[in-house]
């Protein structure tokens, strides 16, 4: 089959193709372009008196005023009174005794009663928590004067009694008294039921530690922001949201990272809203609230220094365990030291009398600086020696011990152990030449001779300004503006890393920044009605570029492969990587010279609180425009592959990549600027019925139109309509697929978005014992919310004439004459019809005890059912269909597949689905010496594998048979633990008290169920990387085995795999075998097929020292993994590989967890603070 070129390749980086008459393109969105969303929503913030952030910053307070006899008692006139800016509200009962403060910031108050021949009311002490409805209760006024007063002092805190919403909340003290190892409050997500830490594989540690603190979420030492990284009440990774002070903070291209940190001692409060919450809140299914501290009344902050240095944490196990002296040569030398200050009270003007009374204009601001120094973690390879790169092969002891196959063996073409040197290809020498040396023994390092923690900076700076205004009693501004900028270097790769890849021969940094800031209007018209309005921005930039192109310049190194394109104008060189077969070295194209990422965020809506009786009443509006441009990052340098399967293989990975021997060759036309952009609108109402002075009923409903991702220079995006396919077409046609260029009826965005998405939410909160001791609450609630820009992307390639050619063994010398025009794969195309957007369905059951010494239980039954989901892994609907190939296993596949034109056929889709189901109990106590929270979760979540949720091979017939199974992320059990004791000081003595007392203990327990195996496995995959050869000698493959090349061979699962076990198994080998060729194989393992679990205790000492009044110096020890615990795990692809030779099991480490792989080091933080 043959198609000619497309087009001509697109004139420029972000030039659109000849046959568009479209000619303006920049490379970063213009002043202009993003211009017109702000002015949109500024135009509803004047029509609707104002917009606000679909996350109310503001929480309500209620309550019911009776006499002694249970009357209610209207006309009392109530004042709730700041604690900390002194500032006041004031209202009435109405005619059922009801008051209610709709909009009250975050703080803690006192409230005062007073009512004519009664005596008055007072408590204090009462702690409203962001987006929290609270419930004063027991109010009863006794007859007498009003000069009289009943108080009630130290009132303990009230556990929400009107609002059924499932959530859980952190306040500034709390965290405060947690000790963590990084920089980030989302680190305690883990202390939460139902957020289950995503891993980073097999070994089943969380991907997110909390170590290292990045804009961009992808980075070295471990994912650097939590966002994207914990599945909330098993919904999908990307389903996580983050809002910092009213403004979406997190990254629009993956639905990950966070753009503002939420740092711990600038966060005021941390709020997890995790099911059924009510519609006045735009994100969904699961969102992080923050808001930041702000000023008082008193000048109030503090000066500190957190310090983490090598020399004082223990190795990595592995590490020592290939170090000649223990611990010396391979142990990191990370430093992270984190100076910073900040403070807050009322803005004064010296020598004046702006704001004298300290009650008009507050501040609060902060600055850090994070100096990281900071560890790759171990890069583990086999990589050539320095005769290897010569040819010379005659050392076989230098590679017979590598745990790789292919690597280890020794190459067929060899005279007296050399490589002839007319065998040598002097363009593949060059790219040999750019793998580090080995380093290790590897009989003492799992099979490798290269392990190595690379080591580089990644300093950062944020700082952060609030300020509130008191305009009038009833009119209050609030303001805050977040900086951060950083340099992030990738010495490995950019944004992510392979199996057994090793540094890249120059780094990429990027001196990456955010910008984010809200403004927000409260105002209230009278007691009953009140309206809440907020404007919100956040920009992100991550320009990326190499710190040195020569040291990968194809012109400076003597490359001289044009490649199938012609180098594409690029000078970079080719990727190298045998995926599970050899070593990883590998950046993509897109470098032109910087690969950049852009990122708007402008949002705004409107809340109006209206009290009539006994219902609260909230009504608003949301607008949202969401912009990401970034160029492609495909292989357009080129990408090379050896692999045993080659004609022509020598047997050797390193022979087979001098000789220039390849497997595969593949690489793609010019990467192009992808700027695309979505809109979103929502309206909804809420009404919170009192029904009786126990019973709260809430109901509410929410309108969407999430708009569709849409490319913005007019061109549009790939689109596949069955009704336009023509099998007689030919290929250059592209029967099937259209675009706004081809056909202006189709829209930018390719499709036709669903106009409006229901959200109904209901849910209710009865206090069974009157007095706020026994809860029952409950709800219901679906979330529609947005997928990332990501599985989008490449649908705009083919519009714009991208391919991309892969061809199979083909020699290095012979690349550049392949012709493009033959067999290109095109980006993907979305469904013509595809008309959704992700929804998940939420509801929980809480009972809420009050138990004795002020603890406090909740026992929950959660669930989750989320669909419409995007088909991510299983796009292809032009597959070989299974057993097709079986007569004819070496013939071209292209000729077996339904749509002829085409070879895979990628078709973005929102067709899978998942559900998940829980029990959650919290156990948690907060009094001023003793603090505990501890959690429990027992839960499943099953679903459609793929779309990151674990490894999937596309199905020979309904997914819900052979994809549907436990997810990647599902843990049968999670507990942690965060307790806080202050010891009690020493009385009658400041001598004793200054050295006894003042002392805290501290710490978080964690225990997390091992993860399962199928859909972690990595390389292997889903099918254990079942390769080999069977009883008479053939290969095995997917075409002789399976009929089609898109349907990997899936062993077949005899028994039990746990079963039978014996010494450091956890897999039974006995129990998988090779099925016959086209006999199906087992697609889903048993859900008890686990790795190890996850144990991590971590301890802190606090020793304060108190200076008078409020103020205090405080020193802090803190240690990560007290007990230096190594954790077991299965980092070597060896040990979950099904190698056959001659059809039997030929890996003698299958299903072993090894003694010697082990990971995991104490770490020590010091910290000094001063508190003022």
């Amino acid at each position: 089959m043959h198609v000619v070129r497309m087009y001509e390749r697109p004139r420029q980086l972000c030039g659109l193709p000849p046959f568009t008459s479209i000619q303006t393109c920049t490379p970063y969105p213009s002043r202009r372009r993003w211009l017109v969303p702000v002015l949109v929503a500024l135009a509803l913030l004047v029509a609707v008196n104002g917009l606000a952030a679909g996350q109310s910053l503001f929480g309500s307070l209620s309550g019911t005023v009776t006499d002694a006899q249970g009357g209610v008692l209207p006309g009392a006139t109530v004042t709730l009174t700041d604690q900390s800016t002194r500032t006041a509200q004031t209202t009435v009962t109405n005619e059922q005794g009801v008051f209610v403060f709709a909009a009250v910031a975050a703080s803690t108050y006192s409230v005062k009663i007073e009512l004519q021949s009664f005596n008055s009311w007072e408590a204090t002490d009462i702690a409203i928590r962001l987006g929290e409805r609270r419930q004063v209760t027991g109010i009863q006024l006794t007859v007498g004067t009003l000069s009289e007063t009943v108080s009630v002092v130290s009132r303990p805190e009230i556990a929400p009694t009107d609002s059924g919403e499932k959530s859980a909340r952190l306040t500034s003290e709390q965290i405060q008294n947690i000790p963590m190892v990084g920089r980030s409050t989302a680190e305690l997500l883990k202390l939460l039921p139902g957020m289950t830490p995503r891993s980073g594989g097999t070994n089943n540690a969380p991907a997110f530690s909390g170590e290292i603190i990045g804009i961009n979420g992808n980075g070295e030492g471990g994912q650097q922001s939590a966002v994207g990284n914990f599945s909330g009440n098993g919904s999908r990774v990307d389903a996580l949201d983050i809002v910092v002070d009213g403004a979406h903070a997190s990254d629009p291209g993956c639905n990950c990272a966070t753009s503002v940190n939420p740092n711990p001692d600038m966060v005021g409060e941390f709020k997890v809203l995790q099911s059924n919450f009510g519609a006045e809140h735009a994100k969904g299914p699961v969102t992080i609230d923050v808001v930041s501290k702000g000023g008082g009344r008193d000048f109030h902050g503090m000066g500190y220094y957190y310090l983490r240095d090598y020399r004082l944490n223990s190795n990595d196990w592995f590490l020592n365990s290939i170090s000649k002296v223990d611990g010396a040569e391979n142990k990191p030398k990370n430093q992270f030291g984190y100076p910073g200050f900040n403070i807050g009270g009322p803005l004064l003007i010296p020598g004046t009398d702006f704001n004298k009374n300290r009650d008009k204009v507050f501040f609060f601001t902060g600055y850090e600086y994070y100096r990281q120094r900071l560890d790759t973690g171990t890069l583990r390879s086999w990589v050539p020696t320095e005769a290897m790169r010569n040819g010379d092969f005659r050392d076989t002891a230098s590679f017979a011990n590598l745990g790789n196959a292919y690597s280890a063996a020794v190459p067929n073409n060899l005279v007296n152990g050399v490589i002839p040197a007319n065998q040598i290809d002097p363009n593949a020498q060059q790219l040999m030449g750019l793998f580090p040396l080995p380093n290790v023994d590897p009989a003492l390092a799992q099979g490798y001779n290269y392990a190595q923690n690379v080591e580089l900076d990644q300093n950062m700076h944020q700082w952060l300004t609030r300020v509130d205004v008191n305009v009038t009693d009833n009119t209050r501004i609030f303001a805050r503006y977040n900086l951060q900028a950083e340099e992030q270097n990738f010495p490995v790769g950019l944004w992510w890393r392979n199996a057994n890849q090793v540094p890249y021969p120059t780094e990429v940094t990027a001196p990456n920044r955010s910008h984010s800031s809200t403004v927000s209007l409260t105002h209230i018209f009278s007691p009953t009605f009140t309206s809440e309005s907020t404007f919100a921005t956040t920009f992100i930039d991550f320009p990326n570029q190499f710190r040195d192109p020569s040291k990968v310049s194809r012109a400076a190194l003597g490359y001289n492969v044009p490649g199938i394109y012609g180098n594409n104008g690029l000078d970079q060189i080719p990727s190298m990587t045998g995926w599970d077969n050899g070593p990883t070295l590998l950046n993509p194209g897109g470098f032109d010279p910087v690969l950049f990422a852009t990122k708007w965020l402008i949002s705004g809506a409107q809340n109006v609180t209206k009290v009539a009786g006994a219902h609260t009443l909230k009504i608003g509006g949301y607008y949202e425009w969401v912009n990401n441009s970034q160029p492609g990052n495909g292989d357009s340098n080129g990408r090379l592959i050896p692999a045993p399967w080659a004609n022509g293989t020598t047997g050797n990975y390193f022979s087979d990549l001098l000789t220039g021997t390849l497997a595969e060759y593949g690489e793609q036309s010019p990467n192009i600027v992808r700027d695309m952009a979505y809109h979103i609108f929502e309206g909804y109402v809420q009404d919170s019925w009192k029904v009786s002075s126990r019973l709260t009923v809430d109901l509410g409903l929410r309108l969407s139109h999430l708009g569709a991702w849409y490319e913005r220079n007019g061109v549009g995006m790939a689109v596949w309509d069955p009704a336009l396919y023509n099998a007689s077409a030919p290929a250059t046609e592209f029967p099937g697929i259209t675009w706004t260029a081809r056909d202006g009826s189709v829209p930018t965005s390719g499709v036709d978005i669903q106009p409006v998405f229901l959200a109904p939410r209901v849910g209710f909160a009865y206090d069974l014992s009157g007095s706020g001791g026994t809860l029952l609450r409950g709800g219901y609630g679906i979330f529609n919310f947005h997928d990332a820009q990501g599985p989008y992307s490449g649908l705009i390639d083919l519009p714009y004439g991208v391919t991309f050619t892969n061809t199979f063994n083909v020699p290095l010398s012979q690349v550049s004459n392949v012709d493009p025009n033959v067999n290109p794969t095109i980006g993907g195309t979305i469904q013509r019809d595809d008309e959704d957007q992700p929804r998940t369905q939420s509801w929980s059951l809480t009972v809420q005890q009050r138990l004795p010494w002020r603890f406090n239980l909740e026992t929950a039954y959660v669930g989750s059912k989320s669909d419409r989901l995007l088909n991510s892994g299983l796009e292809n609907i032009n597959y070989v269909p299974y057993g097709a190939m079986l007569n004819d296993p070496t013939g071209d596949p292209n000729q077996y597949r339904p749509l002829p034109q085409y070879g895979g056929l990628n078709v973005v889709r929102h067709n899978q689905y998942q559900n998940y189901n829980s029990l959650q109990a919290l156990l948690s106590r907060q009094t001023s010496k003793f603090s505990m929270t501890a959690s429990y979760t027992f839960s499943k979540a099953l679903g459609i594998r793929g779309g990151g949720q674990g490894a999937v091979v596309i199905p020979p017939g309904d997914p819900r048979d052979f994809a549907y199974g436990i997810l990647g992320y599902d843990r049968t059990h999670v507990f942690n633990i965060g307790y806080s004791w202050l010891l009690p000081d020493v009385e009658n003595s400041a001598l004793m008290n200054a050295i006894l007392g003042g002392w805290q203990l501290t710490g978080v327990s964690t225990y997390i169920s091992g993860a399962p195996l199928q859909p972690l496995a990595s390389p292997g995959g889903a099918n254990f990387g079942l390769a080999g050869t069977d009883a008479s000698g053939n290969t095995i493959s997917s075409q002789s085995y399976s009929g089609s090349p898109d349907m990997a061979v899936m062993p077949l699962l005899t028994c039990d795999p746990t079963t039978g076990l014996s010494g450091d198994q956890i897999l039974n080998p006995a129990c998988f075998t090779l099925p016959a060729p086209g006999q199906l194989g087992t697609y889903i393992f048993p859900s008890n097929v686990r790795g190890p679990g996850y144990i991590n205790n971590d301890f802190a000492v606090f020793k304060n020292f108190n200076l008078g009044g409020v103020k205090r110096f405080q020193f802090r020890a803190s240690f990560t993994n007290v007990f230096n615990h190594p954790q077991r795990a299965l980092f070597d692809a060896n040990n979950l590989k099904l190698q056959y030779t001659n059809g039997v099991l030929d890996n003698p480490n299958f299903g072993i967890l090894p003694q010697n792989n082990k990971y995991g080091r104490r770490i020590i933080q010091f910290a000094f603070k001063y508190y003022f």
